[in-house]
């Protein structure tokens, strides 16, 4: 009987660590769910273009029919993908931004990054506020900003070059202030 004893207070010890460990694995995807959702990335991977840098030469054709070939005379880009769900989410920040500072659309370029034929079911709120591109993965934009995550975001300076890159509009400085 008390080799019984035993082994059923043994058991219920091993049963109580193994709750213990599954309640803290339990809290720390809960943890990393909730960088993921705001859009932190564990040991940051970069967004591309850093300040200072200058995006190399590119040629797109806009959803209107213009075509864009440099970064001289734009403010602000970004670069949304089809299939990211925080995309969606940021675009009306995004477009809040323009808004409030009162940049015109031709400023203002926002890359669409879709592999399907599917409609990004932001672009019509995009298309209110700035000049939209739209390319596959690996396009021209994306190589000259070198896009290394979305949705991204970049606040050029009056010569072309990248005064701030970000994944949150939220964290785009007023363009007065660069």
């Amino acid at each position: 009987m008390p080799v019984l004893t035993a082994v059923v207070c043994l058991l219920g010890i091993l049963c109580l660590l193994n709750l213990l460990l599954i309640l803290g694995v339990l809290r720390r995807l809960r943890e990393h769910g909730e960088l993921l959702r705001n859009g932190a990335f564990i040991g940051d991977p970069g967004i591309g273009l850093e300040a200072g840098d200058r995006p190399s030469p590119f040629s797109a054709e806009t959803t209107s029919g213009t075509q864009v070939t440099d970064t001289s005379e734009l403010l602000v880009v970004a670069f949304f993908s089809t299939t990211c769900p925080i995309c969606t989410e940021r675009v009306e920040p995004f477009a809040r931004y323009i808004r409030s500072h009162e940049i015109a659309p031709e400023r203002a370029l926002a890359v669409i990054v879709q592999d399907s034929t599917a409609e990004a079911p932001f672009r019509p709120a995009l298309e209110d506020v700035a000049t939209v591109c739209v390319e596959p993965t690996g396009g021209q934009l994306s190589t000259a900003f070198r896009v290394a995550g979305f949705p991204a975001f970049w606040l050029l300076g009056a010569d072309g070059t990248v005064a701030v890159a970000t994944f949150d509009p939220a964290m785009l400085p007023s363009p007065d202030r660069i």
